[in-house]
This record gives structure tokens, sequence and C-alpha cells, in this order.
């Protein structure tokens, strides 16, 4: 039902209201890469740039891409520029990305 009712607002050209909507999808269904591709494609009509890093980021690191997650959050790094919390915050989940890259790594060897 939610998601339906984010494809309307972005129909009806409100992205920033289907962004808001897309906050109960994905408490839904976190772990979901067409959900935060959906999130990073909104985020990026309503001008939240940072965030639509952010989301690709997720979307990337779901279907196993790390280096290209880790590059979208270089991405919104540079652009929180010198808000040092989001800076932080952003910096934090590279670095738990980096670990789940290495450990992907280690499994298959």
């Amino acid at each position: 039902m939610n998601q339906i009712r984010v494809d309307l607002l972005l129909k009806q050209n409100r992205p920033a209201d289907a962004e808001k909507a897309l906050e109960g999808l994905l408490k839904s269904r976190p772990d979901d890469p067409d959900v935060w591709y959906l999130v990073a494609e909104t985020r990026g009509l309503s001008g939240n740039i940072i965030g639509l890093h952010q989301a690709r980021a997720e979307y990337f690191a779901l279907v196993g891409d790390y280096r290209q997650a880790i590059q979208q959050l270089d991405f919104a790094k540079r652009r929180a520029g010198s808000n040092f919390p989001l800076s932080s915050r952003i910096d934090a989940r590279q670095r738990e990305m980096m670990d789940q890259e290495q450990m992907v790594k280690d499994m298959m060897r």
C-alpha cells in the first residue's frame, strides 16, 4: 500500500511528500534493494543530493557492489562538507561497508 502511495505522489510531482512516505516502506523492507533504488530516485527528485548518494550506497551494498557503494558515500561526504555530525555518520557507514566488503572477500577465499 505504501509503495502505491509513493508512486502516486511521484506522479503528482510531489517528491518531498513521496520521500516522507518512503520512510515507512524502508522500515518494513530495509533490505530490499528495489526500495532503496526508489528512495534514491525520490531523494534526487526532491533535491536531497546527499540523501540520494546515501540511498544509492545502500542499494549498491545490497546488490553486492561495495566499491560503488563506498564511492557513493564519498560523494555524499564531499557534499556534507562542514556538517560534522552528518559527515561522521556517513564516514561510520562507509567503514561498515568496507568491513562488509572485506568479510565477503574473506569468505570467497
